[in-house]
């Protein structure tokens, strides 16, 4: 019980000290948890799986079954959708924490265990992923944590078939990494036997059951074997994919893999090298065949398990090119499975926790954090996240900006007259806008549009993920205001216009497609200032659209 409330209280630590390095905008997470916000709602709102009322059905978000946990626990509005994320995150969190040092401790004791739970929470990103994005990562780090510590440690209980029937319904990489983990854990038990045939086959088909049902539901719902959000990022060459996935392995490297790789290789070696045996084999003509032999009994079954597990979470975002976010969201699962491993295979004192404990916590400030700030302590301690939590509230606000300049501060209209005086609003952070407006919004990236997700099966552009805008389709759904934001003065409105759009090279530009040197458009759209009620905002506005607006000011800056 102590243990719980330690562990408890050393999350609740991390939370808050993460979030005050973060700022306010944490609370309602990233834009893509907003998008999971927008599905729950109209779940319970009774629209059923769609990205706006009255829309067409659409998958637009990765895991179903952590919108499932969403929906069920903020029913009733007993808790808003974002505490019960939250919640989740934490509660997920406590329990794969909890798993870990329940290995740890039966091997190498308490001291271990804990020295395991620090360096998983010190490793950058790791509290982000985990508790504060809410994303559905920390449910699927505690599934796989089950499936892979029963893999390897056992008890083959109902815990183990249930979390290897929960991976493809968490997350596409369950449909690999489930049967993965079923074969495995048949090897720790009978080795490279026929004995093993059997149990692996059976085993391997309870996730293959499993992802075969989601693909049938998904299959007679949507119409595709896979979520929208895959169609909308996943580009159909593989060369791309691949080019894109060794970027995003750099780029997860350099801001959180780099300590636990290193440590996880060096105690590796470690393990390797201690048998002296290991050492004359290097001056044996025989040395390749031996070597191997020794390496094989230095390394148990459960080890060799985890270590391939480990080795096969970090390669799969290569094949699917990752994404763009820092902190290697899709290898969060690596980093508990290495920090247990290392604590289970290294033997621990008070004074080495306390040395290994410090430099974990100078490596969270991380190195490049030091080299991209030149030093400067303060800017070491920057989120490289936080952006991503502010375009959720930017969108919240703008929103909010655009209901009030067409509605007023109190308006009495029902739900289907307020979609109706609202215009339809072309978004590319398709989230926390979403979530707060009463209108329409058209995704113009495609994660909840299925048309545009599929216009072009080839994704290039400067961001991973984003980069499915086409012109075609945009011109047929043909939204009356997009890309919209906030500014002061129509100068820093037109400044941050040219800055973003007004060339060839500019990041919001090329994401899409260039679309302002296009005739239809600039026939079709102008950049405009929109006021009402007090209230101003900018953005791009279709030229026929102020006849439908009239007590709503328009002035063309552009």
């Amino acid at each position: 019980m102590r243990n719980a409330i330690v562990l408890l209280a050393l999350l609740a630590c991390a939370l808050i000290a993460r979030a005050f390095v973060t700022g306010s905008a944490w609370w309602i997470g990233i834009d893509d948890a907003n998008i999971y916000y927008v599905y729950a709602r109209n779940i319970l709102s009774g629209h059923g799986i769609v990205y706006a009322p009255g829309g067409e059905l659409v998958e637009g978000f990765t895991s179903p079954l952590w919108l499932l946990l969403l929906v069920v626990f903020s029913a009733g509005n007993i808790v808003s959708v974002e505490a019960a994320s939250l919640l989740l995150g934490i509660v997920c969190t406590f329990i794969a924490l909890w798993l870990v040092m329940g290995v740890v401790r039966t091997h190498r004791g308490g001291v271990a265990s804990w020295f395991a739970v620090v360096a998983i929470l010190a490793t950058p990103g790791v509290i982000d992923w985990m508790m504060m994005a809410r994303l559905e990562t920390p449910l699927w780090v505690l599934v796989l944590a089950v499936a892979g510590l029963r893999m390897a440690y056992g008890p083959y209980d109902k815990w183990y078939y249930m979390a290897l029937a929960a991976l493809p319904i968490i997350r596409p990489e369950g449909i690999v990494l489930g049967p993965l983990v079923a074969v495995a854990a048949c090897y720790v038990c009978h080795g490279v036997t026929r004995a093993v045939v059997r149990p692996a086959l059976l085993c391997a088909a309870i996730p293959i059951t499993s992802a075969l049902l989601l693909t049938a539901v998904r299959l007679a719902v949507f119409g595709v074997p896979l979520p929208n959000t895959y169609y909308a990022k996943v580009s159909s060459s593989f060369a791309d994919n691949l080019a894109n996935g060794l970027t995003y392995i750099q780029n997860a490297a350099y801001t959180t893999m780099w300590v636990p790789i290193l440590v996880f290789v060096l105690v590796m070696l470690w393990i390797v090298l201690r048998d002296s045996r290991i050492s004359r084999a290097f001056i044996s003509r025989a040395f390749i065949s031996r070597a191997f032999a020794f390496i094989s009994r230095a390394f148990t079954r459960p080890t060799q398990t985890i270590c391939m597990l480990v080795v096969a979470i970090l390669v799969l975002p290569v094949l699917t090119g990752g994404d763009h976010f820092p902190y290697a969201r899709f290898q969060m699962p690596a980093v508990v499975f290495i920090w247990m491993l290392v604590a289970r295979k290294v033997s621990f004192i008070g004074w080495r926790l306390a040395a290994a404990t410090g430099v974990l916590v100078v490596m969270n400030i991380s190195l490049p954090y030091f080299i991209n700030a030149k030093g400067r302590p303060l800017h070491a301690l920057h989120n490289m996240l936080r952006q991503e939590y502010n375009i959720a509230r930017d969108g919240r606000m703008e929103a909010d900006a655009i209901e009030h300049i067409h509605l007023g501060i109190s308006h009495r209209l029902s739900n289907s007259q307020v979609r109706g005086s609202l215009p339809r609003w072309g978004v590319t952070s398709a989230g926390g806008t979403a979530y707060a407006y009463a209108g329409e919004c058209v995704d113009l990236l495609g994660l909840n549009n299925p048309k545009m997700a599929r216009a072009n099966a080839r994704k290039s552009g400067p961001i991973h993920g984003h980069s499915s805008f086409n012109a075609d389709v945009f011109f047929e759904q043909r939204p009356d205001i997009l890309c919209v934001f906030g500014a002061g003065n129509d100068s820093t409105a037109l400044l941050r216009f040219h800055t973003e759009w007004d060339s060839t090279t500019a990041t919001q530009n090329v994401m899409h497609g260039n679309i302002v040197a296009d005739p239809r458009f600039a026939r079709e759209y102008g950049f405009a200032r929109l006021t009402n009620n007090g209230v101003s905002i900018y953005g791009f506005v279709r030229r026929d659209y102020p006849a439908k607006a009239p007590s709503v000011s328009f002035a063309f800056l552009h």
